[in-house]
């Protein structure tokens, strides 16, 4: 049997602490991250919950073998109803937390519209944007992705989840977080696109060509002609 990841633990020990009632700052950080981040995260959890909401009722079953029995089944049936509904709470406050996918860290987005979006902003979702000059323009994924993009470059935010993005021209460097085959990260260029699941790269694009240098990791790119991995 093979033993869980280290990443896998800590994650699985953070949420019994917080189950438990006894996480802190940063057990509850960790959690909202990574169930953001990740669907298998989050089913993780919830099978987790459950599995604390049936031991608990368990434990208490076992105290009503030695005092009234109809007083303790009542208490048991409260505590499991209210622990099971505070495992739906916590999952539903993690998942509709209103989360900005990406957002501007360090540089100057200029959106068609003639707005700047300075940093801390929150990027709008299918509105194309500007790296403004100097540069770079540094874009910050809530999943902990990174782009930096050069003055000038073109690009869009496509999908809600951050992941997702097109780029018409320019240059970027992306740093991208590693997740499950079920949410890769994607660029799309006018020629190509590019699927991440963690790596390093650079992506350039020109009128007539797109090029890719992988830095670390694998990046899976497709164009109309041919698939290849990097």
């Amino acid at each position: 049997m093979t033993a869980p990841a280290p990443d896998d633990q800590a994650f699985a020990a953070a949420a019994a602490r917080f189950l438990d009632g006894v996480a802190d700052a940063d057990d509850r950080e960790r959690l909202r991250v990574e169930l953001n981040a990740s669907s298998a995260r989050r089913r993780a959890y919830v099978q987790q919950a459950r599995l604390h909401a049936t031991l608990l009722g368990w434990c208490h079953q076992r105290r009503a073998l030695i005092v009234d029995a109809r007083t303790r089944r009542h208490r048991l049936r409260r505590v499991a109803v209210v622990a099971a509904l505070a495992a739906a709470v916590l999952l539903a406050l993690v998942l509709l937390r209103d989360t900005p996918p990406a957002q501007v860290q360090r540089g100057q987005a200029l959106l068609a519209d003639g707005r700047t979006l300075e940093p801390g902003a929150a990027l709008p979702v299918d509105r194309p944007l500007i790296a403004g000059e100097p540069g770079p323009l540094v874009l910050h994924g809530h999943d902990g992705s990174q782009l930096r993009c050069t003055a000038g470059t073109r690009l869009a935010l496509t999908a809600h989840r951050g992941r997702s993005w097109s780029l018409e021209s320019g240059e970027l460097h992306a740093v991208v977080a590693h997740a499950d085959p079920d949410d890769p990260f994607i660029v799309v260029t006018p020629h190509a696109r590019a699927t991440v699941l963690g790596t390093t790269f650079r992506l350039r694009c020109q009128p007539a060509w797109s090029l890719l240098q992988v830095t670390q990791g694998r990046v899976a790119c497709q164009t109309a002609h041919a698939r290849l991995v990097l």
